[in-house]
């Protein structure tokens, strides 16, 4: 199983901030997301908090899969 890294939204728990490997300021989260998914392994996971992401623009070539999931059924 790969690396899993953890980012918190400019809007999530302070709880949630405190934990996470990387932190959005709520404007171009997309510049935090690309840094954060260089450092993954293959097969690892980002793990989005619960907050709201603000993206401009998400293009990454050679994408293998982008997925979004689901906390104990909580979005």
């Amino acid at each position: 199983m790969g690396m899993k890294i953890t980012v918190a939204a400019a809007d999530s728990s302070a709880a949630d901030r405190a934990r996470a490997d990387w932190l959005c300021t709520g404007k171009n989260d997309e510049q935090i997301l690309n840094a954060a998914l260089e450092q993954l392994t293959t097969g690892g996971t980002l793990q989005l908090l619960d907050g709201n992401y603000f993206i401009e623009e998400f293009a990454r070539e050679n994408n293998s899969a982008v997925c979004a999931g689901f906390n104990n059924g909580k979005a």
